[in-house]
């Protein structure tokens, strides 16, 4: 049997291999495998995690997802189904999030551009098992016919409200015109913002 230093053959770890790298190795054959544990490391940093919030959990998502749409990835990635696909081009609203308190068109934006931030979703309203006020403004206006623009609505009105909690009505339509009702609900939207301000000033 040819003989050879103990660093030339590296066989793997399965068993089926390890017997066909020892009969190579007895043959005379030089062999040359990689270890496994290089290629998972290999594997595991090309798998980088991208981390942010999304309603108050910490979750990470892999690298090749850097440029996928965020709403896809709220809606088929973690299963949060209340934020809504209208146009896929940011100018209906129906797809609205907060993202470090500012309510963002989630069609328009990557897990890349949002890494590192906090993200609320619809879900994420509701305060153990609370209805948000403006939640509340909604339920108490009769807001929505169909709903399928709502959450959006909401959410663009708890950000706008935070931001500004005693609004005038110019102020309630102008804000709330970037969101798009084809139901044709306006009288009713803007009648809720202004009920949730109204309430938040009693509390």
């Amino acid at each position: 049997m040819v003989g050879f230093p103990q660093s030339t053959v590296r066989c793997p770890m399965s068993s089926v291999s390890r017997r066909a790298c020892k009969s190579a190795a007895e043959s005379g054959a030089i062999i040359k495998a990689k270890p496994q544990s290089r290629v998972q490391s290999l594997q595991q940093s090309m798998e980088r995690l991208m981390e942010f919030e999304i309603n108050g959990d910490l979750v990470s998502l892999p690298e090749k997802l850097r440029h996928a749409s965020l709403l896809d990835v709220i809606r088929d990635h973690f299963g949060l189904k209340g934020t809504k696909f209208g146009c896929g081009r940011g100018l209906c609203g129906a797809c609205t999030v907060h993202v470090d308190g500012l309510a963002t068109r989630s069609c328009q934006m990557t897990p890349a551009s949002v890494a590192g931030s906090s993200i609320v979703t619809i879900e994420g309203l509701v305060d153990g098992g609370r209805l948000h006020p403006v939640q509340k403004a909604w339920i108490s206006e009769r807001v929505p016919q169909c709903g399928y623009c709502q959450p959006g609505q909401i959410m663009t009105a708890v950000a706008f409200l935070r931001h500004s909690p005693s609004p005038s009505d110019a102020d309630i339509r102008a804000t709330m015109s970037g969101n798009l009702c084809r139901c044709g609900t306006y009288p009713r939207i803007r009648a809720a913002v202004a009920r949730a301000a109204r309430d938040a000033g009693h509390d």
